[in-house]
């Protein structure tokens, strides 16, 4: 069959690259089966270079009239066989290329001028055909390393090609190895965006279309090598005045914000837009022209994550924190003191905006109080959201060169004052503030670890707590009061204000212990490590705890569980009272009719749940509590609590059942409360 290989070497080739898999498939097994090395295989297209360059010669030459009969063959399916025989034949060349070095290509010099000569070779990359567009765009990657004289020949060509006609063109598909080519084009030859050019609009009017349609459904890295692009543009295709510049910029936003602007991809292209914003702030001559840029295409970032509003949806995408530090440094980290300025006045214009939707938000009376009190609490936690970012980064870049400003920090501390103000003068029931401040603490505890601000809030809090406590009690505002004082403990900077704040939160509840509300904030004021310490400290709380904890057990409230669970979870009750508890609750764990005391068995549950070591260690409780329990669980035709509770008694880790020990126990003391 060698004899005839070189007859057929080029349609075989060919069909290798088909986009139906049946043929690909049926031409690369045919070549596997005796080319069985990757050696062998670079030796075969070595030998027969000139025949596949002969066929990929014809091949292109071809035309959707030459290649189909139209008198029994429609259009859609002539065009599609002539862009597989056009595919097929830039494919071919492509490969000879990547495959063969420069001496083994020089063999066929005059074989590759007279393919690159036909105009279809650089015109296919803006065909109706994404395979076809990518392998235009590769044969051209490869002709600026291996083939640069035949480049320089085309330029012009190229440069109406690539420049004019390309930026315009659908590239949907094939974006990535389009942009790959134009940077690689745009390193070597500068001049091709200016060459020769006779298009009717300008490079830079057709940049602005490449933008505008976005990474067109491609990866999310096609915006990382637009980036790369733009840095080396020529000069003069940027704009280097304020109008162009925002121009620009509202192209490059059309297109990231776009619908077909795939989701996943947010954060590259908003990166790349503020890389972009960052050229032209650089650039720019005026300081009255930086702060229109910032006004009008960076500001609008942060504005829109923080009050949403649909007459600015195109703003929407930028709204993941990643995006937003970096809208934030980007006129923040600059040498220019004005960007820095008008940073501040920002921040300070959107704390009034902020604290004006606090103030403006419904009152109890109306019917969407609560709808009202959560759309402010949402901002406010958007906000500290973003504060909190922005202080981290501070403190990372503190000791560097050129640290980033905490610019947020004292709007932000100012805007604490006020909703606690807010609080106190409507007796706690605009409980969105409330959530402000739980939020601030919660998101941001680098605002209260230096600043005086943060004394001055806790002192605002204690002076509220006190002297307006029957009404903070009853308010919905009082939960998240309450978890901000115990979140204040994290706080190593703030221990000391945090006992302050906490011992006058717990003073106020004492005094209204008989309220659901009083209990739910008690649990809120232990639900810490921190406050779990404090709480040991303070005798009559202990008291309380054991009396509140037998009681639920008793009576089963629902509404106590969350107290019982916090006491035991956070180490709010000391070792004796939580001995004394578990006795106690052993003693009662059932009704004086003889069935199970279901409150007992749950609150029993939560003890080996978080303090396991405390039944383990009194070894007389345990074994009076499990004896209690396999009487009951004889009685109780298998209830699943009684069942649960044993399981958690057991301790696997010994090697033996302490079931064993128990029966063998009652067997040798068998008296009237021993098993039957």
């Amino acid at each position: 069959m060698e004899k005839n290989v070189p007859k057929i070497v080029g349609p075989w080739l060919a069909g290798t690259f088909d986009r139906d898999r049946a043929v690909s498939r049926a031409a690369a097994e045919g070549l596997f089966s005796f080319l069985t090395t990757p050696e062998k295989v670079t030796q075969f297209w070595r030998r027969c270079q000139q025949q596949i360059l002969n066929y990929a010669e014809d091949a292109i030459k071809e035309t959707a009239d030459t290649l189909s009969d139209r008198r029994s063959t429609n259009t859609d399916d002539a065009d599609a066989k002539y862009l597989r025989v056009l595919g097929g034949s830039l494919a071919l060349v492509l490969n000879l290329l990547q495959r063969l070095d420069v001496v083994e290509t020089g063999k066929c010099t005059d074989s590759y001028d007279l393919f690159f000569e036909n105009d279809k070779v650089w015109a296919s990359l803006v065909v109706n055909d994404p395979s076809v567009r990518r392998l235009s765009s590769q044969l051209l990657l490869v002709c600026v390393e291996k083939r640069p004289d035949r480049v320089e020949a085309d330029l012009a060509r190229i440069s109406r090609i690539f420049v004019a006609e390309g930026l315009k063109s659908n590239q949907t598909g094939s974006t990535i190895e389009y942009i790959d080519a134009l940077t690689k084009l745009t390193e070597k030859h500068p001049t091709v965006w200016t060459s020769d050019y006779r298009g009717k609009k300008t490079p830079t009017s057709r940049l602005k279309i490449l933008l505008e349609s976005g990474s067109q459904g491609g990866p999310s890295h096609f915006w990382a090598k637009l980036t790369k692009l733009l840095e080396i543009i020529p000069s003069g295709i940027l704009p280097t005045d304020i109008d162009g510049a925002v121009d620009i910029l509202k192209s490059m936003r059309k297109g990231l914000a776009s619908r077909d602007e795939p989701r996943p991809n947010a954060v590259d292209a908003w990166s790349a837009y503020l890389s972009l914003a960052r050229y032209f702030l650089q650039i720019l001559p005026s300081s009255e022209a930086r702060l229109r840029l910032c006004q009008e295409c960076v500001f609008p970032i942060i504005k829109q994550y923080l009050f949403p509003s649909p007459e600015t949806s195109s703003w929407t995408s930028a709204s993941q924190l990643q995006t937003l530090i970096r809208a934030y440094t980007s006129t923040t980290t600059l040498p220019f003191q004005d960007l820095v300025e008008a940073t501040t006045a920002e921040w300070d214009l959107l704390k009034e905006e902020l604290q004006t939707r606090i103030r403006n938000s419904l009152p109890e009376a109306s019917k969407d109080h609560q709808k009202s009190q959560k759309i402010v609490a949402e901002e406010g936690d958007r906000w500290f959201s973003l504060t909190g970012k922005v202080l981290d980064a501070h403190e990372k870049t503190l000791k560097g060169d050129r640290p980033i400003p905490d610019i947020p920090r004292r709007p932000s501390s100012e805007l604490l004052q006020e909703s606690l103000k807010l609080l106190e003068t409507r007796n706690w029931k605009p409980f969105g503030a409330a959530l402000i401040l739980e939020s601030a603490i919660k998101r941001a505890p680098l605002l209260f670890k230096t600043t005086s601000a943060s004394q001055d809030i806790a002192d605002q809090m204690t002076r509220s707590l006190v002297e307006g406590r029957a009404q903070f009690i009853a308010s919905l505002s009082a939960p998240h009061i309450l978890s901000s004082i115990a979140l204040l403990g994290e706080i190593p900077e703030q221990r000391d204000v945090f006992r302050r704040v906490w011992k006058s939160g717990i003073s106020v509840v004492m005094e209204y212990l008989d309220t659901a509300e009083a209990i739910s904030a008690l649990a809120r004021l232990i639900s810490s490590t921190h406050t779990g310490l404090l709480a040991l400290q303070e005798p009559e709380l202990q008291t309380e705890l054991i009396r509140r904890c037998l009681m639920y057990a008793v009576g089963g409230s629902g509404s106590s569980w969350e107290l019982v669970n916090n006491a035991f979870s956070f180490g709010a009750l000391s070792e004796p009272a939580s001995k004394r508890l578990a006795k106690e609750l052993t003693s009662r764990i059932t009704t004086p009719s003889g069935q199970p005391n279901n409150g007992v068995i749950r609150v029993l549950q939560i003890i080996t749940q978080k303090k396991p070591e405390l039944l383990a260690e009194d070894e007389e409780l345990h074994m009076a509590l499990r004896t209690s329990l396999l009487s009951l669980s004889e009685r109780s035709d298998g209830s699943p609590e009684i069942a649960m509770l044993q399981t958690l008694l057991e301790n696997p880790s010994s090697g033996s059942s302490s079931t064993a020990v128990l029966i063998q126990q009652n067997i040798n003391n068998a008296n009237a409360t021993s098993l039957l």
